[in-house]
Parts: C-alpha cells; sequence; structure tokens
C-alpha cells in the first residue's frame, strides 16, 4: 500500500513591517537570506506541504510542525551556490509533551571573495571583502488540540559588510489543522514580520575636501546616512490530500472498513474432524464406496462451503 500526498500551495509577497502594508516596494526589501530554502524534500515541492510537514524542518517552513516532532531530532545542511556562495545550516529540536517542543536553529550565509571597487579605480583596489549573514532561530511550539497545531518563531538577524553592520529581528506564525476529513489538512503561515533594519558603522566614512576650502585645510569626514530596508514579510496558505493507492499485481488486496467486516462475515465456518467431507475426486465405484462411510453433517454445519 503506497500513500501519496498532493500538496497546493498559495503564497503572497508583503513588503513592510506589519499585516497593513502595501504591496509595493517588493523590490527594495532587504534580508534577503531569509527567503533563501532549507531542505533538499521541502525545496523540491517548493514548500507546498506546510500543511502537514513534522520535525525540526518546519522550523523554516511552517513552525507549527515542530509540536508534532517525536523526541529529539537533528539536521545539519551545506549548500553551495553559484559564484562561491555558500551557505552552512543546523537545526536541533526536542518534545516536551504537554510544554510543547523547542527548537533552535542556525543559518550562515557567505557570498564569498568581493573585489573592493571604487570611481578611480573601477577594476579594484587589490581589497577584498566576505559579507555574511547569519539568522538563529529560537522556536516553540504546541498541540492546541488533537487537531490543531501552533507555532511561533524568533529570527535574531546580523548582516556584515566590511566595516558596516546592521541587526535586526523577525517573527514567524505557523498554523497546521486536520481537518475531520481523513487525509485533508491545511496550513497557514505568517513569516519574516519585524521592524525595518539599516546599517551602521565606520565603513562608508570617506574624507573630501570641498573647493572653497582654504588650501591647507583639513580633510573633512562625511559620513553616509543609510536608508532603512523592509523585511520581506510573506503570506503562505497551504492545502494537502493524503490519498491511499491500490495495492500492486500480485499482493494481497487491502482490507478495510466495510470490505474487511464482509471478508470476516463470508468465512467458511470451522467444522470437527469427523464431520469433514472428503476430497473430491473421480465419478468411480472406488469412490462411491468410500464417500457412504461418511456420515451426513448436523445441519448446523452446513456442507456447503461459502465462498469470501
Amino acid at each position: 500500500m503506497r500513500t501519496t500526498c498532493f500538496g497546493v500551495l498559495a503564497g503572497a509577497l508583503i513588503a513592510g513591517s506589519g499585516l497593513h502594508a502595501e504591496m509595493t516596494a517588493v523590490g527594495t526589501a532587504g534580508a534577503q537570506e531569509l527567503r533563501i530554502p532549507v531542505g533538499a524534500r521541502m525545496t523540491a515541492l517548493s514548500g507546498s506541504n506546510v500543511s502537514n510537514l513534522v520535525g525540526v524542518e518546519a522550523m523554516f517552513w511552517n513552525p507549527g510542525g515542530l509540536a508534532n516532532m517525536e523526541g529529539s531530532q537533528a539536521s545539519f545542511g551545506n549548500y553551495q551556490y553559484w559564484a562561491d556562495m555558500n551557505m552552512t545550516q543546523f537545526s536541533a529540536g526536542h518534545n516536551f509533551g504537554e510544554k510543547g517542543a523547542i527548537g533552535i536553529a542556525a543559518r550562515v550565509f557567505n557570498v564569498g571573495d568581493l573585489l573592493v571597487t571604487t570611481e578611480d579605480m573601477p577594476a579594484g583596489t587589490g581589497e577584498t571583502i566576505q559579507p555574511k549573514f547569519s539568522i538563529v532561530t529560537m522556536g516553540w511550539a504546541k498541540q492546541m488540540t488533537d487537531r490543531v497545531n501552533l507555532g511561533v518563531n524568533l529570527n535574531l538577524l546580523s548582516e556584515k559588510i566590511k566595516d558596516m553592520h546592521a541587526k535586526g529581528y523577525s517573527l514567524d506564525f505557523g498554523v497546521q489543522v486536520s481537518t475531520p476529513m481523513d487525509g485533508l489538512d491545511f496550513g497557514v503561515v505568517l513569516k519574516n514580520f519585524g521592524p525595518d533594519m539599516s546599517y551602521a558603522g565606520y565603513g562608508g566614512e570617506q574624507r573630501v575636501v570641498y573647493e572653497t576650502d582654504e588650501t591647507g585645510a583639513a580633510h573633512r569626514v562625511a559620513r553616509p546616512i543609510y536608508q532603512p530596508f523592509e523585511l520581506p514579510s510573506s503570506f503562505q496558505f497551504g492545502v494537502a490530500y493524503a490519498a491511499e493507492s491500490a495495492p500492486a499485481r500480485g499482493r494481497a488486496p487491502r482490507r478495510s472498513g466495510s470490505c474487511a467486516w464482509r471478508c470476516q462475515d463470508t468465512r467458511r465456518p470451522s467444522t470437527p474432524r469427523r464431520y469433514a467431507a472428503p476430497p473430491r475426486r473421480k465419478n468411480s465405484a472406488s469412490s462411491r464406496k468410500r464417500a457412504t462411510r461418511y456420515p451426513p453433517a448436523p445441519h448446523r454445519y452446513p456442507t456447503k462451503s461459502l465462498r469470501s
């Protein structure tokens, strides 16, 4: 018997720090490392299985799936991308029963070596930088009822480019619901909701000399003001249905529900050995004589076999 799961995912990207944000300036949202998928299975399914995903992998897709985790789990992954970019991921969790399940995860995205260029030296100054983006996630989930799971994540964000850095946080909310219809589940996820982030540091400082300055005057230090950027908030809704397929050819048929009851109801009744009917033989004189030795069976033990 094989179980097949069909999933459908509907989502909307919201560039903003709240639920009331408008669908504008989506391309200006920062912290894009929050959108990098985790796990080969859910990446292949494009996140359509948010309704019944279970385990520490659910911390990224739907934190509500952490509630159905059994015991302790841990996962580790290293993802290689183009242009020498890579990401390392680790997550672990434990289910404490009635108190809920707790998980912790960390993701570090390394862009690789980048050449530093200026207006005067567009081919590069010979200096290289290594931007790094890290995310530390702490999640909690609990099975509220036998059909509803609720989970929440707290993401601590950190971005560093040379001597500049940006820090912030975001929240994820996830719900998984099992409907009364057997095999039909749906999930709702609100991801990456939090305040705007902005860079700070002295990495962008420059010494400039204005034409109006007197000869020999000290250089002035210009400090840029960085524009805050929004987080890539999103809303997702997924529906999944698990269907059981027919048994393969040559295997025993699957018995369930009324079919199993009918098979038991039409089963041939057991009879004592002394009233057992002899095996069928050819119509010969010896077989007729041998058949007369067996007395007729009582009415409570019918001789007619019931076929299942």
